[in-house]
């Protein structure tokens, strides 16, 4: 699996997802099971996900059904998700879907290219 999850708390309430190398539909399945149950544990709905190292992602059918079902798991909730752009210029374009498309489902989804300013706006 090409995906890691893990908790920031005790310092921030957050919990960072990892995507690195290729990703399948199958990892970011796996991948948000966990992180969602990470954050009904904690009760903190504020996801930092690393695509730094990403280089291949699902294709954009697998990334609207992600949505679909985040969009059930998360109404009404203070969901947010920072994203850290990858480095690679093709992942870059799935990363920009995948952030329009969490906005058209609702939630509070935003790109950046630092980890530091990710943190600040979703513990702000």
């Amino acid at each position: 699996m090409t995906s890691t999850v893990r908790t920031l708390a005790p310092a921030y309430p957050i919990i960072e997802v990892t995507h690195s190398g290729k990703v399948t539909a199958q990892d970011l399945r796996a991948s948000a099971k966990e992180a969602l149950g990470l954050a009904r544990d904690m009760d903190a709905f504020h996801l930092l996900t690393d695509c730094t190292d990403l280089t291949d992602a699902p294709d954009d059918i697998a990334l609207l059904a992600l949505g679909d079902t985040l969009r059930t798991v998360s109404a009404g909730m203070d969901f947010r998700q920072a994203l850290l752009w990858p480095t690679d210029a093709e992942a870059r374009l799935a990363v920009d879907f995948w952030q329009t498309a969490e906005t058209d489902f609702g939630a509070k989804a935003k790109v950046f290219s630092h980890r530091d300013a990710a943190i600040e706006w979703l513990t702000a």
